[in-house]
């Protein structure tokens, strides 16, 4: 009885908020930290990725191992109780009802293992880390084309990205030839959206006319070129502005296929794939570039292993571990208590926490008053939307229905499916 009561204890309010305030501060302080070793240090941009990921997926590998030693624990419990009321079970079947309710069992057992189920969303995963490290990778590679507080504006477009093509998997939804051809790509479940509600397409509308205004105040100079002239301060530049809201765009993928997965898997379980596939990602990108090329020798800024040096060691352990553990990690586990509304409410404070910390340091100006009216009317539109998501889907929710998501019961489900 008192570890039930244990087990169902609820932190404090308190305590979640402040938990929560410190999970959003560490988050807005990597865009910092990003600049500060792609403009000042001169670290290559995809690197500087890399060494993040590379020590969060080193940090987060012995809980990963945990967890995953749990669950097996937990399938091979479940084996032997089944295997326990089967041996109890009075013999006064025929043998064509044992051979069937044997078959039963066992299709039974299967979908209730965990490892299967694990097993068969691993695809997922890595698509999801995929998408993850091309986030990172865009994001950080814009701080050195545009201003700090236009590139995280950007990158927190996420919710008004998944509205739109909601709407557009909403207008083509009659059309199952044209809808097939993403949802073959992953699961179907992924494309599976309600019609927005007008709450959200209110939201969405904001969004647009805040990017519009933001984009009025940038000057209309060749990115590339003002690389050169640029020393820590970058002004905004369509071309910054435009890599990071592909990074949005990604992540926004990476948000849909995560709620799936996170439905029936823990967090380290979930989180170790995906950022590994991050990381081998960010790596690849930074081995692709031709153009600033990087090396495996060495200890340098343009060196794989560049993070060892004592000159970055320190810069990438805190991303590693504060914005990595201590920020997004500790932000998802929070969902446990605290809803979806607060944290993605909560996580609109990143551009402007990350402002003022950039602004210290020295790392860029004051915002214009285009990006000051802009950003406000797009942060507006992200709460929009955020809100009217979150209210349809309590609509949505049957209680008594299992909302969880399983891979293998999806190999018979049908693709290109919308729900009105």
């Amino acid at each position: 009885m008192q570890k039930d009561a244990v087990e169902d204890a609820r932190p404090s309010p308190l305590g979640l908020g402040l938990c929560l305030l410190f999970a959003v501060s560490v988050c807005s302080s990597a865009g910092v930290v990003f600049d500060i070793l792609t403009t000042t240090k001169g670290v290559h941009p995809f690197l500087a990725v890399f060494w993040r990921l590379i020590i969060q997926s080193t940090v987060q590998f012995i809980p990963f191992i945990l967890s995953l030693k749990k669950e097996w624990r937990n399938d091979q419990e479940k084996k032997m109780l089944k295997y326990d009321e089967e041996t109890l079970e009075p013999q006064l079947v025929t043998t064509s009802s044992k051979e069937q309710d044997r078959g039963n069992a066992q299709k039974h057992n299967h979908e209730d293992e965990f490892l299967p189920r694990y097993l068969k969303s691993l695809p997922l995963c890595c698509i999801s880390g995929f998408l993850l490290g091309v986030y990172y990778s865009t994001w950080v590679y814009s701080l050195n084309y545009t201003s700090l507080t236009h590139s995280l504006l950007w990158v927190s477009m996420g919710p008004i990205v998944i509205n739109g093509w909601s709407w557009f998997l909403h207008l083509i939804g009659k059309n199952q030839c044209i809808l097939s051809i993403f949802a073959m790509s992953v699961s179907a479940t992924v494309f599976q959206h309600r019609k927005p509600s007008l709450l959200e397409t209110l939201g969405v509308f904001f969004g647009i006319c805040g990017a519009i205004i933001i984009l009025l105040g940038v000057q209309q100079i060749d990115s590339l070129d003002r690389k050169e002239n640029e020393t820590n301060n970058h002004l905004p530049t369509f071309y910054g502005d435009a890599v990071a809201f592909s990074g949005a765009v990604a992540v926004s993928v990476n948000w849909i296929i995560g709620q799936k997965l996170r439905s029936f898997l823990p967090i380290w379980i979930y989180v170790f794939p995906v950022i590994g596939t991050a990381t081998l990602a960010s790596l690849t990108f930074a081995l692709m570039d031709k153009n600033d090329p990087v090396t495996w020798n060495g200890y340098t800024g343009r060196s794989v292993f560049g993070f060892l040096s004592r000159e970055y060691f320190l810069f990438a352990l805190y991303l590693g571990i504060g914005p990595g553990i201590g920020g997004h990690t500790l932000l998802s586990t929070l969902l446990k208590y605290v809803s979806p509304l607060v944290v993605s409410t909560a996580m609109l404070c990143e551009p402007i926490i990350g402002s003022i910390i950039g602004y210290f340091f020295g790392l860029q100006p004051l915002p214009d008053v285009y990006t000051w009216i802009g950003g406000s009317i797009l942060m507006i539109g992200i709460v929009f939307v955020i809100v009217g998501e979150t209210r349809a889907d309590e609509k949505d929710v049957d209680p008594n229905c299992d909302q969880s998501y399983d891979p293998i019961q999806q190999d018979n489900s049908s693709y290109g499916s919308i729900q009105e």
